[in-house]
Formats: C-alpha cells, sequence, structure tokens
C-alpha cells in the first residue's frame, strides 16, 4: 500500500505520540538491551533514527541510525545547494521514503527526525506472505475453468470456478484479514468471512455472490448428488464475474513483482475488537470483519 506519513509532537495529535511510545518500548528499547548485552551498543549511544520491521519475511527486525538506508523524499526549510550535505534541520516534511532493503512484502514503520520534529512514515501490506501464493493458484484454476467453459465443460467448469473463487477470496481476506482464516481448512470458514467482509463494504456483493451460488453448485457438478439448476444466461455471468473478482483482488492484494501497486490507498472497514486508542500499535487479533457478538 502506498506511505502514509504521520508527525509527531509538533501537530499535537496524541495518536502519534503514543504510537511514537509503543515503538520505543516494544521494539527499540529491547533491540537496544540486546544490543548492550552483546557489546554492539555504547551505554550512552542515542538513537537517531530507527525502522522497525511489523511484518514480512523480516517481521521484528529493528533498524537503527546508518542501518535505517533508503531515499527520502523531502520539503527543504530553506534554500539547498546542489551537492549540499542536508541536514535534519533543512527538511520542513517528508513526502515518502523508498527504504533500501524493502523486498516489496514488509510493513514498516520508519522514524527520520526533521527539522519540526519527528516524522512517522508507515508502509502497511498485509499479509503478503500468505496472500500472494493463495492468489497464484487462484489464477491457475481459473485459467482452467475458462478453458473448461469454451468447451462446454459445465461440470468442470462450476467445479474449477469455485476453486478459483474461493482462493480469491482467501487471498483478499489473508492480506487484510488473516487471523480470521490463516490456517483454516474448511469452506464455511471462507465463505462466512467473506460475506462479512461485504457487509462491511471492503469487496463488491456480487463477488460474495458469486461465491455463495458456486458452492451451491459445486456438489451436484463434481458429486452429481443432485440435479444442476442453471438458468441459460448463468454461465456467462459466473465467467464474467470470475474475471471481475481477479481483477479486483489483484487491485487490493497485489503480488510484489506480478501486479501494479495501487496508486492510493484503498480503504478498508473493520470491526475493532476491543476498545482502541488513537495511534496504538494493533496485532492481528485486535480487528476482524465479523460483529461483535451480542
Amino acid at each position: 500500500m502506498p506511505t502514509e506519513r504521520r508527525t509527531a509532537p509538533d501537530d499535537h495529535w496524541s495518536g502519534s505520540e503514543r504510537l511514537l511510545d509503543q515503538l520505543h518500548q516494544r521494539h527499540v528499547v529491547p533491540e537496544l538491551e540486546r544490543r548492550r548485552e552483546q557489546g554492539t551498543w555504547a551505554d550512552d549511544g542515542e538513537v537517531e533514527r530507527a525502522l522497525v520491521v511489523l511484518g514480512g519475511a523480516r517481521a521484528g527486525a529493528v533498524l537503527l541510525n546508518s542501518e535505517v538506508r533508503g531515499v527520502l523524499t523531502v520539503k527543504a526549510s530553506r534554500p539547498l545547494l546542489a551537492g549540499e550535505d542536508v541536514m535534519p534541520a533543512d527538511i520542513r516534511s517528508v513526502e515518502a521514503f523508498a527504504w533500501e532493503d524493502d523486498d516489496g512484502a514488509s510493513s514498516f514503520v520508519a522514524v527520520i527526525p526533521t527539522s519540526f520534529g519527528l516524522a512517522l512514515i508507515t508502509e502497511f501490506r498485509g499479509n503478503v506472505l500468505e496472500s500472494a501464493p493463495h492468489l497464484d493458484a487462484a489464477e491457475e484454476f481459473m485459467t482452467s475453468a475458462m478453458r473448461a467453459f469454451e468447451n462446454r465443460q459445465i461440470r468442470v467448469f462450476l467445479d474449477l470456478s469455485y476453486s478459483a473463487a474461493e482462493l480469491m477470496a482467501k487471498s483478499e481476506l489473508l492480506r487484510w484479514a488473516g487471523a480470521t482464516v490463516s490456517g483454516s481448512r474448511t469452506h464455511s470458514r471462507v465463505i462466512s468471512a467473506y460475506n462479512a467482509w461485504a457487509k462491511l463494504g471492503n469487496t463488491e456483493a456480487k463477488f460474495a455472490a458469486l461465491l455463495n451460488r458456486l458452492s451451491e453448485l459445486r456438489g451436484p457438478a463434481r458429486y452429481l448428488d443432485r440435479d444442476i439448476e442453471l438458468l441459460g444466461r448463468d454461465l456467462n455471468s459466473f465467467a464474467d464475474d470470475l474475471r471481475e473478482m481477479f481483477e479486483h483482488v489483484r487491485a487490493i492484494a497485489p503480488r510484489p513483482g506480478v501486479d501494479p501497486e495501487p496508486s492510493e490507498s484503498v480503504p478498508l472497514t473493520m470491526v475493532a475488537r476491543r476498545d482502541l486508542l488513537a495511534g496504538e500499535l494493533l496485532g492481528s487479533g485486535d480487528l476482524s470483519p465479523f460483529p461483535p457478538r451480542s
């Protein structure tokens, strides 16, 4: 997802200060203690900038000072000459940060000093490591389903289309609501979660309806346990909606190096599972697509 910028403390937004404090207490302080025990950090060493990796293959890594390497896009607080060193006092605002070691799948928060205080730069990408393989598999099933559709192999088309739609739904959910379906091996869990996801407005209702309908038709198509009830336009509609669903998931849960990154953030709605404070660091179990039980 595109980088989000927040500054503190000059904007007097308590959420930014809380996020800074939690990053410091939960990640930076333990890292400093670990380094001091190893003799790689001086007792009087100061932290000038930091980057905390919150998700991805390097989740938990904490980079400090010169280890935080990348390209900052900033607005200067004064005129600068070509080749002149740029110091924190010369930075009026941070527009973007391209982390040098970014693998395209990591979520991280960087803290950069500026003339007005500290700039918080967040890059939240969700659970790419689990999501992307499911979308790869969905694309394979969809390709085979379309081939069966062209050959009018109705039973094969319905079975493969259901597999493709379920994998697409799971890919989307794994990316942004991973705790809901991660490790789940039941069809009903994915279907119920995706319907809840649609009710929150995070996906089109017709994609949830497609998954529901294909789930109903998979039994008679594969196990011959009852007649397949279809209208003449159903197959064409299924094929069109399946293609649209794939494009939707590619946009909301792009695979690094495969799908284009969105040009702007995609707003998502989730349900808080507990009382939350502004700027608080959240865990995977803090949000859910399901409404609270009464």
